[in-house]
């Protein structure tokens, strides 16, 4: 489904007021006229928040492997019928507006799931030549991705490298740990593929950090120090 542009918050503000103020007995008066998008830009470069945080999922939901904790592997059940991908053309609309809204000069494009690199590395090579396209003169764009990575491999690194992306990388501790949460649809533990993806990034020199799902489990076994290691 497309994107349609919002008013920002005090154009909203604007609009409702005169509402509010209407008690029951009186007869609502007219709305002055409604702000145009143009209106709500200024309004927005005017008075609302300069610069905001915003992860999309491009795949939605949809992941390859199935954590004993993740909350979100349900939400497939929303959409029975489709599969959740995000289309061509709101890609490009996601990407202007995001890069419109932010007054700030820096702005970052970050990407999760589900699992977004079951979206094809073409999605992701069109999303930084809209960035080309839709920034503005000095804006800094940082690219950003959160993954699982299962499915890293030397194009996937050497396209992060490339463009300079930031990928976190989603591992739970040492084997015993990772592999009794994260497992495939199987049932099988995932930590020899996360290991095999975390070589390509080290082989690419990709900038990347470790997230860690902390439990009780962790304490009693925790090593000194992670399996893995960003430098």
């Amino acid at each position: 489904m497309p994107l349609r542009a919002l008013p920002c918050a005090p154009c909203l503000d604007e609009r409702l007021t005169p509402l509010l103020r209407t008690s029951v007995a009186t007869r609502p008066k007219p709305l002055r006229s409604q702000p145009t998008d143009s209106h709500c830009g200024q309004r927005l470069a005017n008075r609302c928040t300069a610069r905001f945080h915003l992860r999309a999922k491009p795949s939605g939901s949809t992941c390859n492997i199935d954590c004993s904790y993740c909350f979100f592997l349900s939400k497939e059940a929303l959409y029975p019928d489709q599969r959740q991908r995000m289309s061509d053309d709101t890609l490009e609309t996601y990407i202007r507006q995001l890069l419109e809204s932010h007054q700030a000069p820096k702005v970052q494009v970050a990407w999760q799931g589900g699992e977004p690199t079951l979206m094809p590395l073409a999605f992701f090579q069109r999303a930084v030549e809209l960035v080309e396209r839709h920034r503005r003169p000095g804006q800094i764009v940082e690219h950003s991705i959160q993954t699982n990575g299962t499915l890293l491999d030397d194009d996937w690194c050497r396209f992060f490298k490339q463009h300079r992306f930031l990928v976190g990388l989603s591992v739970d501790g040492p084997r015993q740990l990772h592999d009794h949460y994260r497992v495939d649809r199987l049932g099988r533990g995932t930590f020899s593929r996360v290991l095999q993806g975390w070589r390509h990034l080290r082989q690419h020199g990709v900038e990347f950090n470790i997230l860690l799902h902390g439990s009780r489990r962790q304490p009693a076994t925790r090593p000194r120090r992670l399996p893995f290691s960003a430098r």
